[in-house]
């Protein structure tokens, strides 16, 4: 048996609210993205305080 939970059909039957899940959504990626090749761009030695200036900056 296949149960849909209430959150899945409410996002079917108001496209606004998938949008804004899908936005919301996108934004996130493009957040992960830009830091993943701002740290990927780092030599390794660096890496680990970028990531603590980074959560320190976002705080």
């Amino acid at each position: 048996m296949l149960r849909t939970s209430s959150r899945i059909s409410e996002t079917v039957h108001n496209p606004q609210g998938l949008s804004q899940r899908l936005q919301n959504a996108i934004a996130q990626f493009w957040r992960f993205s830009s830091f993943y090749g701002d740290y990927q761009s780092l030599p390794p030695a660096e890496r680990r305080r970028f990531v603590l200036d980074r959560q320190k900056r976002d705080q």
